[in-house]
């Protein structure tokens, strides 16, 4: 096509004689396209097939049993990969870490929670079995008769009140 406009312009520069002698008129083209009934149906039924395939693909892709194979696959495959790049002794071993961890954390959580922050320290005299020393505990028993007698009087006043 392109062949042929180039052609035309030539014989158009050429002059009018050799347009008259090979009968052409002489005419200013356009660049417009002539598309006849045949041509138009063939790109309506195309546009028309395009977007059924699109319609399809979209359908495909948002469906859960299309993916569903897929996942499928990947995760067969990973496991295909775990079982080769990973050491059987780190599948055993992991978790057994990963537990002791959590345990630690869980005591930190505990004793931050409940505000147990006494330590201990041993000396290496102790024996070795005995429980925790208890410190004496001494009861001021005038003390707490004072202060359970004020009690007592302040209640009484309310109770007057």
């Amino acid at each position: 096509m392109l062949l042929i406009r180039l052609g035309l312009r030539c014989l158009t520069a050429v002059g009018g004689v050799v347009a008259h002698a090979f009968r052409w008129p002489k005419v200013k083209y356009r660049r417009t396209l002539f598309l006849t009934d045949d041509a138009l149906k063939g790109l309506q039924s195309f546009k028309e097939s395009f977007i059924e395939i699109l319609m399809i693909v979209k359908v495909c892709l948002t469906s859960f049993w299309f993916w569903l194979p897929v996942l499928y696959c990947v995760y067969f495959y990973f496991q295909i990969l775990l079982i080769f790049w990973v050491h059987p002794l780190t599948i055993l071993i992991l978790p057994l870490i990963l537990s002791v961890y959590l345990i630690l954390l869980q005591e930190k959580r505990v004793k931050a929670f409940y505000e147990i922050n006494k330590v201990k320290y041993i000396s290496a005299s102790e024996p070795f079995g005995e429980g925790p020393k208890v410190k004496p505990f001494k009861w001021k028993v005038e003390e707490s008769v004072r202060e359970y007698e004020k009690l007592l009087k302040e209640k009484q006043k309310e109770q007057k009140d």
